[in-house]
């Protein structure tokens, strides 16, 4: 499945082109009729919404069911996905986990970790990590980068295999090196807890900075990550500078651990003066997400006195939502309040 052209937008060779592959799929081509298909997912996903993207999710349904039904190991994945999601069709597990299996048997690499998904994350069928570890292996065998980085997360937990550090930092790292953002993660992660490979700070360092650089979900928490490095002056020099600098890129992005770790440096004036309001400010953002340790900070504040003022039972109610986010001492200090 690859994102296809806008045929209002193309060159008249191109139009030709299509014209021609489009002949050959109402010839009955299964190749012809699967990138037939490509061309209409891609034009819905990006150019249409609302009847018409609709009508073109149909269209291309309707060709990779031709094709998929005369063994196109792609437009069976790709009917899989469809079923999966629901476009172009009603969405219907069963069927998806059906076709996706008739193009992992064809050796399907896409098929192969889109399945392996389902039975990890069991969203809408029975759980079975045996089967999803089965299905990464193969994918990352074949040099799947997203299949390495899923098979080395399992060897990193313990799921559905014997935990093994060793394994899962040499997957990470090849995910990592192919450019996949889950292994680049991962791997620095692993790197700076010294786990299947000697503790190196500058390692993870290097590793959270690739990812932080990127567009993509985990640029926030690699940033607050390097903030946490500067901050704590593992394996660099001790800079608030830098870990404020890297904690605001992280916050921007609506990283609540970032937003508590910018109160607590304004809270005990780390690399700034000390300013209990911009404390609270800052933890406010993050208690606002139900960060424990945030919301604990304002039951501290309200509790001293703190930027706020005195307000035992403003205090008490921080304490509570620190507890129900899982902080002890928020528990312990909510229960001294209530007598």
């Amino acid at each position: 499945m690859v994102l296809g052209f806008s045929l209002g937008l193309v060159t008249s060779a191109v139009a030709v082109d299509f014209q021609t592959t489009k002949a050959l799929a109402e010839q009955g081509s299964a190749s012809a009729q699967n990138e037939v298909a490509d061309i209409y997912y891609g034009n819905a996903s990006k150019y249409y919404i609302g009847a018409d993207k609709q009508s073109l999710l149909k269209q291309a349904f309707y060709l990779y069911q031709k094709a998929a039904d005369q063994g196109n190991a792609e437009a069976q994945y790709s009917l899989g996905y469809m079923y999966d999601y629901g476009e172009g069709t009603k969405k219907d597990p069963v069927k998806a986990v059906w076709w996706y299996q008739k193009a992992v048997d064809q050796g399907d690499v896409s098929a192969q970790t889109s399945l392996a998904y389902k039975y990890y994350y069991a969203e809408d069928i029975e759980k079975d990590y045996s089967k999803a570890f089965e299905l990464y292996k193969k994918a990352a065998e074949q040099g799947s980068a997203s299949g390495q980085s899923s098979l080395a997360r399992m060897y990193h937990g313990g799921e559905g295999v014997k935990q093994d550090y060793s394994k899962a930092f040499k997957l990470y790292q090849k995910a990592a090196d192919q450019g996949d953002v889950t292994g680049q993660m991962f791997l620095a992660g692993m790197y700076q807890r010294g786990e299947g490979v000697k503790q190196d700070y500058l390692k993870a360092l290097e590793w959270y900075k690739k990812v932080a650089e990127q567009d993509n979900s985990f640029s926030n928490l690699a940033q607050n990550h390097i903030g946490n490095i500067y901050f704590s002056g593992h394996g660099v020099k001790k800079d608030y500078s830098k870990a404020m600098e890297w904690y605001k890129k992280s916050a921007s992005q609506g990283n609540a651990m970032a937003q508590h770790n910018i109160g607590q440096m304004y809270f005990y004036g780390r690399g700034v003066e000390q300013d209990y309001f911009k404390s609270i400010e800052w933890d406010r953002k993050a208690a606002e997400q139900n960060y424990g340790l945030a919301e604990f900070n304002l039951g501290v504040m309200y509790h001293g006195g703190r930027g706020v003022r005195y307000d035992l039972y403003k205090a008490r109610e921080w304490y509570g939502k620190a507890c129900d986010s899982g902080i002890q001492e928020g528990c312990d200090r909510y229960r001294a309040l209530s007598y």
